[in-house]
């Protein structure tokens, strides 16, 4: 099982990816980053902390679209930002 900011920082992330995932899909997602935080563990993120959150980021969206299916758009494309009105 992955720690608890393990599962922040994958909560953050899909949060911010797919705030309206199903909670099915959303305990899958959940499953399988605990398996691979299980295969992959972090000694001391410290170091190398941003390049760790880099690698996170990419094996997160692997992992969302795994489960979404080939029929949804890649979720490592940023979608474009519309400025806010002030």
């Amino acid at each position: 099982m992955s720690t608890a900011g393990e599962r922040l920082e994958a909560t953050v992330w899909l949060d911010a990816r797919n705030p309206d995932l199903p909670a099915a899909r959303r305990t899958a997602f959940y499953t399988a980053v605990d398996e691979y935080y299980t295969q992959h563990p972090i000694a001391d993120p410290r170091p190398q902390a941003l390049d760790i959150l880099k690698q996170d980021a990419r094996v997160f969206a692997e992992i969302l679209d795994s489960i979404l299916g080939k029929d949804q758009p890649p979720t490592d494309q940023v979608a474009p930002v519309t400025p806010c009105a002030r």
